[in-house]
């Protein structure tokens, strides 16, 4: 689905941004529309729109186009960047950081959201050395990186409230068993994954809450907005 009744000066800069970002990320221009339209799920029509400045995609394929681009959502819909220079481009941060920001889900959430999963500790960032990056997500690029901060007892001992898990937003389907962060609807969870014949299992690691299953009924409510790669316990104490 996508949104049609932005302004023009909005869908122009959505358009803009959108190769700008798909420049830096090395995605090549040649059959570059076709390209995200395989990874997002998409029709190629649709992808056509939003370059050719004609419709912005809704809330979550949105977040999965800026995840698979690597760039900031706010900024593809044209929020001022700090880092623009005087010729109107993001200056891109050199080597010497590698930043991971928070993935917002907020622009995601509509009004049914219940966000049990994932609670505000007030971090919207992490900087890395571009070495410790790549010891942290190794094969994973770092543009793409997003956190979490994990709340509830659902995936205990495997993650326990606080921890942030570290998410691939390029993997924007099920690929290999694993951890994901999707959305159910209009709910936000962070659970283990495993495919049972023709329908994916959900797990919690905690043997307190029961198994469900994602049939292909349900595949129109299953949006995954990442892969966990990995997680950092965070101990935060007063002295």
């Amino acid at each position: 689905m996508e949104i049609e009744n932005h302004d023009e000066v909005t869908r122009k800069v959505f358009s803009q941004r959108l190769t700008l970002a798909c420049d830096n990320a090395g995605i090549k221009i040649q059959g570059r529309q076709a390209q995200i339209a395989s990874a997002l799920k998409v029709s190629p029509r649709a992808v056509s729109k939003w370059f050719n400045a004609e419709s912005i995609p809704r809330r979550i394929k949105l977040l999965k186009l800026a995840g698979y681009v690597g760039a900031d959502l706010n900024w593809l819909l044209g929020a001022d960047d700090k880092n623009m220079s005087n010729t109107g481009l993001p200056e891109f941060r050199t080597p010497e950081c590698c930043r991971v920001e928070i993935l917002d889900v907020a622009p995601l959430s509509g009004a049914k959201m219940v966000p049990t999963p994932h609670v505000d500790a007030g971090i919207r960032a992490l900087e890395f050395t571009p070495e410790h990056a790549e010891i942290l997500f190794g094969k994973h690029e770092p543009k793409a990186v997003r956190f979490l901060i994990v709340n509830g007892d659902g995936m205990s001992p495997t993650l326990d409230t606080g921890d942030l898990v570290y998410l691939d937003t390029r993997i924007t389907q099920f690929t290999t068993d694993g951890i994901y962060a999707f959305f159910f609807a209009d709910t936000l969870h962070i659970k283990r994954l495993q495919m049972k014949k023709d329908r994916l299992l959900v797990l919690s690691d905690n043997p307190l809450y029961r198994e469900w299953y994602i049939d292909n009924d349900d595949v129109t409510l299953f949006t995954p907005l990442g892969k966990v790669i990995l997680k950092q316990r965070i101990d935060i104490t007063r002295l």
